[in-house]
């Protein structure tokens, strides 16, 4: 039985003086009028940035002119560019507030975005793409960083896997749109995607901007950046999640480039593997939270997602060996291994980061936190794995099983000084 705000049980009637039975409390909500707000703000984002997800590469290959792998060194190049401002845009969120410091990024992304429409060459690529780039990989900590002004405890974690419900929903909604320009294949097509997006990033910050003010927070004492960079713990989590967060590029880069160039599966099989990945993240992602929702359990899942990933990569080097519908049948099993892994992985982050970060501090930490999955995803996951699909048969997917096996036995010691170090010490000094 929960309790109410003052301790009484729900349901129980509190005795009147005149002996008449009042009406029965009525029962609190989690979700409040701030936290859907939050979550409209995603859904309006992510609209928005599903339109771009497939299409931008194409819109400056086929309509720009630019090679690919000219698109691909420039846009690694703004992506290198735009992590360095991680931690100062974090000290400016810690300082002015997460909300205010996210309606600036808004209004850089949309800006940046009409900015694709001018693109002629690879140096307006790169800077175009450094400043859109910036806004993209700032925006996810500082909207965790909001969630935690606007939920407390265990419920912050919950509203983080109800806002990545509603940015798989966006995203699914939105994306065949990007694959009409495609079709279509002309600048005015791309035109209508790029002015979407940005249409969509100002309208975010309108909702943003009905956020109610922040409740005050401490000040940091001394120069915060230095703290984040000397925090050992946090550099520790932030290497090992990088490497936890592999399932992206995997899931994006390896999984299609194997399936199509590897193995005899249909290539529509590539289509069906993403649909079901985002059909279970949706359904399952706040079930996943609930499994998370303490640093201990945290911890727990960390070390089932390393084990996941392992799995991961042996189905995929076996499915590289078979021929018909038991190929199939292990790339589904690896894009499930994958999925379960994602899921886990995300909302545990969530978690240990949250227990990690001080209050006063807490923009910055995540934003260091964030860059983990972010060189995951841009530099360590697209280097290391083109390797792994391009090598003879499944020798790639052996050495990054073992490479993964031998995390999955690094977790739990690590994650042990971790939580000794975060929890606090009850009276006495003993450890509880």
């Amino acid at each position: 039985m929960h309790a109410s705000d003052d301790g009484a049980p729900h349901g129980a009637a509190a005795p009147t003086a005149g002996g008449a039975r009042p009406a029965p409390p009525a029962r609190s909500a989690w979700l409040t009028g701030p936290m859907r707000r939050l979550l409209l703000a995603g859904a309006v984002d992510w609209l928005g940035t599903g339109l771009l997800l497939a299409a931008s590469v194409v819109y400056f290959t086929k309509i720009v002119g630019l090679s690919a792998p000219a698109v691909g060194t420039g846009l690694a190049v703004a992506g290198v560019v735009a992590m360095t401002a991680a931690l100062p845009v974090g000290a400016l969120a810690d300082r002015f507030g997460p909300r205010r410091v996210l309606i600036g990024l808004y209004l850089v992304r949309a800006a940046a975005t009409l900015g694709y429409l001018a693109v002629s060459d690879w140096w307006g690529l790169v800077a175009a793409a450094a400043f859109r780039l910036l806004g993209d990989q700032a925006t996810s900590p500082l909207v965790q960083s909001l969630a935690a002004e606007v939920a407390t405890g265990s419920d912050r974690v919950r509203l983080m896997a109800v806002y990545r419900v509603v940015v798989n929903v966006a995203v699914t909604v939105s994306t065949p749109l990007a694959g009409y320009a495609i079709g279509v294949g002309t600048f005015p097509a791309f035109a209508v995607l790029l002015v979407g997006n940005a249409v969509a990033f100002l309208a975010t910050t309108g909702v943003l901007l009905r956020l109610p003010p922040p409740r005050p927070a401490p000040r940091p004492d001394g120069p915060g950046t230095v703290r984040v960079l000397r925090d050992g713990r946090l550099l520790g989590l932030t290497a090992l999640d990088c490497l936890l967060s592999l399932w992206q590029p995997l899931l994006s880069l390896a999984m299609p480039l194997w399936v199509v160039e590897r193995t005899g599966a249909p290539r529509f099989t590539v289509g069906v593997l993403y649909a079901v990945n985002t059909a279970l993240c949706i359904l399952v992602q706040v079930p996943a939270g609930r499994l998370s929702a303490a640093p201990r359990a945290a911890a727990r899942s960390y070390a089932v997602v390393a084990v996941l990933l392992v799995a991961t990569c042996a189905l995929f080097g076996a499915a590289g060996a078979t021929d018909g519908a038991f190929t199939v049948v292990l790339l589904a099993a690896a894009v499930l291994a994958l999925t379960a892994a994602e899921v886990l992985q995300v909302g545990a982050s969530w978690t240990l980061s949250f227990a990690l970060a001080p209050e006063a501090l807490r923009s910055q930490y995540l934003s260091a936190f964030g860059l983990g999955r972010t060189a995951a995803r841009t530099l360590l996951g697209p280097l290391a794995l083109t390797a792994v699909v391009t090598a003879p048969g499944a020798r790639g997917w052996l050495l990054a099983g073992a490479v993964l096996a031998a995390v999955a036995a690094l977790v739990p010691p690590l994650l042990r000084r971790f939580l000794s170090a975060t929890e606090p010490r009850p009276p006495g000094g003993a450890r509880a």
